[in-house]
């Protein structure tokens, strides 16, 4: 029987802490029709399919299955799987399954894919511990083109030759890391292709021949696959020692030229001799004391006469300046009595010291402002009903007011949010709610929140949004 293929997504919820994109994946590879994987934060996602009956497959699959938490997050509490479509999209599946009839080929692959999903549960749990479980290349580097002892390499050339070492250390991971990312998705396609093959109907004559008992395709291509990853190790084996081995040469035919090239003690340099006797020959002041001094006397009478003209000419200098000062301050005084009369006959108020009162205004934003608007059109006892009454009927106009977020609490929006997500997919997502709660704890505008709500709720998340803000804004005016 043919089934519609229209594309159709789910939405993947409540995924326990610290399981990365590839094993979720492969989950929804493992139960037929899976198209991409699109994850929006740690905690949920939506996974494209190709049509109904795949849709039934893996919401009954996967939907309430426990995954461990791995990698860093290894030991904290696990979750079980929700995996459901939206209101609109269960309606359709409803009517299409009053004219579904299932077949024992629909059975069979249900069959499988649960078989697959518990083969994956089983390795996620048995690597669910390991904290390499991310997508990072570990290079291994050997014991001889590790760090050289000291006393190979001296100085800046120790520096130069382990600065060349770390980069041939960190091309070798990013050949590796990119070798093995190009491997990944050539057999991501490789799958997914055999996978469309063997899913894709063959049409046949009316009375089809009976198939000949085939292998099991799971373990061939396992097989496949471990035959491939061990060529590929030994490949990269063989490659690795022999970039070693021409990158150990290089370095010790450097380090070879560089020891024949420069001694290791650089010539000791000739040293002056002091001759005290000569220097001291030299200076009259040691042979001919009194002629040094009867030289020295001009010299000294001169400096002394300087110093004297300086000082009197420093404390001139004080002087006047202290006597404009003393002007400057008494015509400071004088105008200031002056401009305070002034002041006192035209009735302007002063303080004691004489300086003009000021008064104090607090400047008021463009949201104050309109919430104070608001106010002065309601009583002094205001219920919340007449307050929400005043509230703009308009949506585009209700946004341009927002709430004063000093007043804001997100914990007291909890039951509306949980309200308006139950009306529109017929259950409450408390990962959905914590996500609108955290936009709103960082005074998130209604844009913004529309955005967080709209790829699972579509056309009912501007109407939740305009509740909460109308909320927020009723709060606020209280």
């Amino acid at each position: 029987m043919s089934h519609p293929e229209a594309a159709s997504t789910v939405f993947v919820g409540s995924i326990s802490p610290g399981v990365p994109d590839r094993w979720l994946t492969k989950l929804l590879e493992a139960c037929g029709g899976f198209r991409r994987w699109k994850r929006v934060s740690k905690a949920f996602g939506f996974a494209d399919y190709q049509g109904a009956p795949d849709i039934l497959r893996v919401t009954a699959v996967l939907h309430d299955v426990e995954l461990p938490s791995m990698g860093a997050e290894y030991g904290a509490p696990t979750k079980r799987l929700v995996v459901k479509a939206d209101e609109k999209t269960n309606r359709f599946l409803g009517e299409f399954e009053k004219t579904l009839v299932r077949t024992d080929l629909d059975r069979q692959k249900e069959r499988e894919a649960r078989r697959r999903v518990e083969h994956l549960l089983g390795m996620m749990r048995a690597r669910a511990s390991d904290a390499s479980e991310v997508d990072v290349s570990v290079y291994e580097i050997p014991a001889h083109l590790k760090d050289l002892p000291a006393d190979q390499l001296r100085g800046a050339k120790r520096v130069h030759v382990l600065s060349e070492i770390e980069k041939f250390r960190l091309s070798a991971v990013a050949r590796d890391a990119a070798e093995r990312k190009r491997e990944l998705e050539a057999e991501r396609k490789r799958a997914q292709l055999a996978q469309e093959r063997r899913a894709t109907p063959h049409e046949h004559s009316a009375t089809p021949e009976p198939a000949a008992p085939e292998e099991d395709p799971e373990a061939a291509d396992e097989a496949a696959e471990q035959r491939r990853q061990r060529a590929v190790g030994e490949r990269r084996e063989r490659e690795a020692r022999q970039a070693e081995r021409a990158y150990a040469e290089r370095e010790h035919a450097r380090i070879q030229f560089w020891t024949h090239a420069y001694p290791r003690d650089p010539p000791p340099r000739p040293l002056v001799t002091m001759r005290e006797d000569e220097e001291l020959a030299r200076e009259l002041f040691w042979t001919d004391r009194r002629r040094w001094l009867r030289e020295r006397t001009p010299h000294r009478r001169a400096e002394q006469d300087a110093d004297a003209a300086d000082r009197e000419m420093q404390a001139a200098e004080e002087a006047q300046a202290q006597r404009e000062a003393e002007a400057f301050l008494e015509e400071q005084a004088r105008e200031m009595a002056r401009m305070a009369e002034q002041q006192r006959q035209s009735g302007l108020l002063l303080h004691t010291d004489g300086q003009p009162l000021k008064l104090q205004v607090r400047p008021q934003d463009e949201g104050r402002r309109k919430r104070h608007a608001l106010l002065l059109r309601l009583p002094s006892n205001a219920s919340r009903a007449a307050i929400e009454e005043v509230l703009p009927r308009d949506t585009a106009e209700l946004y341009t007011y927002p709430p004063d977020w000093d007043k804001i609490r997100a914990e007291d929006y909890v039951a509306l949010l949980d309200t308006g997500i139950e009306a529109s997919l017929g259950e409450a997502v408390d990962d959905l709610r914590d996500a609108v709660l955290e936009r709103v704890r960082e005074r998130a505008s209604a844009a913004e929140l529309i955005e967080v709500l709209e790829p699972v709720l579509e056309e009912d998340a501007a109407a939740l949004v305009t509740s909460l803000w109308r909320a927020m804004l009723a709060d606020s005016l209280l």
